[in-house]
């Protein structure tokens, strides 16, 4: 499509399509690697290091049987809900179906090679899902998902115009991106708080890992420094806005796409008190409990900054 066209009025339908089909690809990919950097972690700690699988279980809140019941559940059965799970929405086999659908219903709005790596996409994970439950399959299939996904965002990121066909998709990127980081950190610090001994060499690599399942590791040594903390890794996360995976950039980022839109004094008043949340924060001294509040009402900030989304911006007079 010539990007003279950029002034085609898009459908409601198409662009809601549009912003989740960038979600649903930007949660395969972080689940992906969030999952293949976990299971590492877990394979690497002691007995009855007093941390367990329900973390990535916890990272959905999804309210399944088996969070409600507060059970330890297996390794075979986190990695089963997360990975090849239809009844989970945010499981990797099915956020790859539902972008698969969007990519499907807005093809022509899109390069030609999404459609034709998203088919491989799907075809590799109905095939190959279930078998990757599996350590011995599991992180090859973790590692094809995260490279797809990244191609895919590649192709639709630098051959599409800049216009509002760009700025849906890159809004559900940036939406889903701080939603997903806030929910990893959030779960990983109580499954720190919940441990009865403290070790801080542990610790230690927990918040590793956390930088790892957010591709931000080699970026915090060198910016922070060599030495991990929790309190530093949340501050680089949360705040750094320099780095395009914390949750302020993605913030920043929303901010300055929506500015393009039509009637958008609700989503930016919105927004903007997130961003100023998110500059006021300082996790230092903070209690757990006042931290755990602070990521809930931010989880339910982003909620509602979707619904917003949805009832202002999906409208065919906006579009």
């Amino acid at each position: 499509m010539d990007c003279g066209e950029s002034k085609l009025i898009m459908l409601s339908r198409v662009a809601y399509q549009l912003y989740w089909m960038a979600r649903y690809l930007e949660r395969a990919e972080d689940m992906a690697r969030t999952v293949n950097v976990y299971t590492h972690f877990m394979m690497d700690l002691p007995k009855g290091a007093e941390i367990d699988w329900n973390v990535l279980i916890n990272i959905t809140e999804n309210l399944t049987q088996a969070t409600q019941s507060k059970r330890k559940v297996s390794e075979q059965g986190a990695l089963r809900y997360v990975i090849s799970s239809s009844k989970n929405p945010a499981s990797i086999i099915s956020s790859i179906k539902f972008a698969r659908e969007n990519v499907r219903t807005s093809r022509n709005m899109l390069p030609s090679e999404v459609w034709e790596i998203i088919n491989e996409l799907q075809n590799y994970v109905d095939e190959k899902a279930e078998k990757s439950v599996n350590r011995r399959n599991r992180f090859e299939f973790l590692s094809h998902i995260t490279e797809k996904c990244q191609l895919l965002n590649g192709h639709i990121m630098t051959t599409l115009c800049r216009d509002h066909t760009y700025k849906f998709i890159k809004l559900g990127h940036l939406i889903e991106r701080a939603d997903i980081t806030n929910r990893v950190i959030k779960s990983s610090a109580a499954a720190v708080s919940k441990r009865k001994s403290k070790n801080t060499t542990f610790d230690s690599l927990l918040w590793a890992n956390i930088l790892s399942a957010t591709s931000t590791l080699g970026a915090y040594r060198q910016i922070v420094g060599p030495m991990i903390d929790g309190h530093s890794v949340i501050d680089f996360l949360y705040k750094n806005r320099d780095l395009p995976r914390s949750i302020i950039f993605c913030i920043h980022g929303i901010l300055r796409d929506l500015k393009s839109f039509t009637d958008n004094k609700k989503i930016l008043s919105l927004t903007t008190k997130i961003q100023t949340r998110l500059l006021r924060f300082d996790v230092r001294g903070m209690a757990f409990e006042d931290f755990d509040d602070f990521t809930t009402d931010l989880q339910n900030k982003i909620d509602t900054l979707d619904t917003m989304v949805y009832e202002i911006l999906f409208d065919e007079g906006h579009v």
